[in-house]
């Protein structure tokens, strides 16, 4: 739903209103003012907190429009769209009209910082929930399927990230939560349009080389590690004092693709290949530890991660080479049994190269999706 725009829509009258409102309220030598404005002085030591508290006086006459003695303002409950057009080429061509958008009137602020001198507002709301219903008419291709269609449409808009506030006893879950309502968009790094980061799917590790003499040395490239977004977390613990976040998870399912060479003793069987190799992980427990810090651009602080420490545990573990032994069936067989009763012995070896590779990619991740935001959007401290 994000390509019609809608979530830009009521957000920008939103701020229009908000704005045209806080100068009136700061503005106010020659103005006659209804009485469901609360006025903040120029003069005022705390302005952000006055304008956020005179904000919330008027919510319920922003919804309707009235603010009595005459003096109206667009109503943004609902908020009425006359018309939204999308065209892109043949492929899509789609008109939705007289849409009705509920929800405007529960914005929060997660920032404010206002300079009344030169009546300059910074401020950024956040909309938990929007609900939507228009009439629409619909070409569209799809692949092979040529959809088109003209009725009545309705649906939902949440944000992909939220935020959450430090000072919440339950802020340990609200960054779970938060976490397991954007997973489907971790593994793509499609957070909406114009919102793009890296992808965590798929986890390449292009070569990881181990020598241990003569009985074992082994080479393993290309390695396509699928699985990493499934992650469970069994446990999550911030100290905002220490900016610091360890969590502790489980890694259900971890499907490895790639090539290998190998020499290597087992018991008293020499093993020996090169080859495709399919590695599948399971239950295997990861523990992060992430600390940030924050970097000045232009007197605003950003939050930034160190590289994340990571630490795996494996549990169990199943191995496929093809091509061991040259390809004999029945050694082959042998090998890869070997192996699989004793998997641990390339586990081992291989286990600092996939935590390696993995905190990479998280850091990455972490860092892509906090690149443009302040540390008061990020961890809002709030009463």
């Amino acid at each position: 739903m994000s390509s019609f725009r809608f979530e830009m829509i009521p957000g920008g009258t939103i701020v229009l209103l908000l704005l045209s409102l806080m100068a009136v309220m700061i503005n106010v030598a020659d103005c006659s003012l209804p009485d469901t404005l609360k006025v903040c002085s120029r003069n005022e030591t705390k302005m952000n907190e006055c304008i956020i508290d005179a904000v919330e006086h008027i919510r319920k006459n922003m919804a309707t429009g009235d603010f009595g003695a005459d003096f109206n303002v667009p109503r943004i409950e609902p908020l009425f769209i006359e018309q939204v057009k999308m065209q892109n080429g043949r492929d899509l061509q789609a008109v939705v009209n007289k849409i009705n958008v509920s929800g405007c009137s529960t914005f929060k602020f997660e920032r404010m910082q206002s300079k009344p001198m030169n009546l300059s507002f910074d401020f950024v709301i956040s909309i938990p929930r929007l609900n939507f219903t228009g009439k629409y008419a619909l070409k569209m291709k799809l692949l092979l399927l040529n959809l088109q269609g003209k009725g009545d449409i309705n649906g939902t808009l949440k944000p992909a990230l939220s935020v959450c506030n430090t000072r919440d006893p339950s802020v340990d879950k609200c960054i779970i939560d938060v976490i397991e309502r954007i997973r489907p968009n971790i593994g793509s790094g499609n957070y909406g349009s114009e919102n793009k980061h890296p992808p965590m799917e798929p986890i390449v590790l292009e070569s990881i080389r181990i020598e241990r003499g003569p009985s074992f040395s082994a080479n393993f490239s290309n390695l396509v590690i699928n699985g990493a977004t499934k992650f469970v977390i069994k446990k999550l613990k911030t100290d905002f004092s220490q900016r610091r976040i360890n969590a502790s998870v489980i890694l259900p399912v971890l499907d490895v693709l790639g090539k290998y060479s190998l020499n290597m003793n087992i018991l008293v069987l020499r093993i020996s290949g090169a080859g495709d190799i399919r590695v599948q992980l399971n239950d295997t427990k990861a523990i992060l530890r992430l600390e940030y810090f924050t970097e000045k651009i232009d007197g605003k602080e950003f939050v930034r991660f160190q590289p994340i420490d990571l630490k795996l545990k494996f549990d169990k573990a199943s191995f496929q080479l093809k091509n061991l032994f040259n390809g004999d069936p029945m050694l082959e067989k042998v090998g890869n049994d070997a192996i699989n009763e004793n998997p641990h012995v390339l586990l081992d070896e291989v286990k600092q190269s996939f935590e390696e590779g993995l905190a990479e990619k998280f850091t990455a991740t972490a860092n892509s999706l906090v690149k443009n935001s302040e540390v008061t959007e990020i961890f809002p401290a709030k009463e």
